[in-house]
């Protein structure tokens, strides 16, 4: 969130007694940095056992997939981390530089992730402990925690919880709200 809007969120979230709001935070130049932000927030505002991490691009995520996610992490205590996923239904290049195919990969192995991913604080925590440069390249939270050997599962989510980036999908967005609300 633009630090601007830090006090006006507070504020509706005040004014709307949204009691589970702990706090606000602005974000980062990066994804990746806004997470961290967050952390440092949620670290100061208690101790949490959990920490799940998600993104407003992604508004459509439901509460079923969210407590699948959590259940699923409270019941394998081997697990570091549980991120929601679906199966890849399109056929994955590997390409170089040039734009030359170099593998095709076996879709039955492909998952494509999306937040929420919830993982256990202290590993997440230490995951996110990492310099800037390492930060920046991470697209996911799954991705930091794999490089410290974590163990991560997939639970299957949903194709509703896709990426809101353009109005094609703003309109789809829509469309299936317009759809749950019947």
């Amino acid at each position: 969130m633009h630090p601007e809007d830090v006090d006006y969120c507070l504020q509706q979230a005040v004014a709307r007694r949204l009691s589970k709001v702990v706090g606000v935070t602005a974000g980062g130049e990066t994804r990746a940095l806004s997470v961290r932000n967050g952390l440092r927030a949620v670290v100061e505002a208690g101790t949490w056992d959990l920490i799940g991490v998600h993104d407003g691009s992604r508004p459509l995520v439901t509460s079923a997939d969210i407590v699948r996610a959590v259940e699923t992490l409270e019941a394998n205590p081997e697990l570091d981390g549980v991120i929601l996923a679906t199966p890849s239904i399109d056929t994955i290049k590997l390409v170089d530089q040039e734009g030359l195919v170099l593998q095709t990969l076996d879709r039955r192995t492909v998952w494509q992730a999306q937040p929420p991913q919830i993982f256990r604080a202290q590993v997440l925590l230490e995951a996110y402990s990492v310099p800037e440069e390492v930060l920046c390249a991470a697209t996911d939270d799954s991705f930091l925690v794999e490089r410290l050997g974590g163990r991560v599962a997939v639970v299957e989510g949903s194709r509703e919880n896709f990426k809101v980036t353009d109005r094609v999908d703003l309109r789809h967005a829509e469309r299936i709200l317009a759809e749950r609300q019947e």
